[in-house]
């Protein structure tokens, strides 16, 4: 099994064009709620392992993690 070295620093760069649609909700939380899925994007593709889900094309898998979380 070959293993790969991430960068102790995190993913270069920016974060992808995040590829769900825009959240939709009815409640006066909607704008708290998308500023914190945006965080959360931007946060989750300045780590480590980012390097591995570009390289693999996970980019749905990590948005739908962001938006669920």
């Amino acid at each position: 099994m070959a293993m790969t070295r991430l960068p102790a620093e995190g993913r270069p760069g920016d974060p992808p064009r995040f590829p769900l649609a825009p959240l939709v909700a009815k409640d006066d939380d909607l704008g708290m709620l998308r500023e914190r899925e945006a965080e959360l994007w931007a946060d989750l593709w300045s780590a480590p392992q980012a390097v591995m889900w570009e390289r693999t094309h996970a980019v749905l898998t990590v948005a739908r993690f962001a938006r669920f979380s």
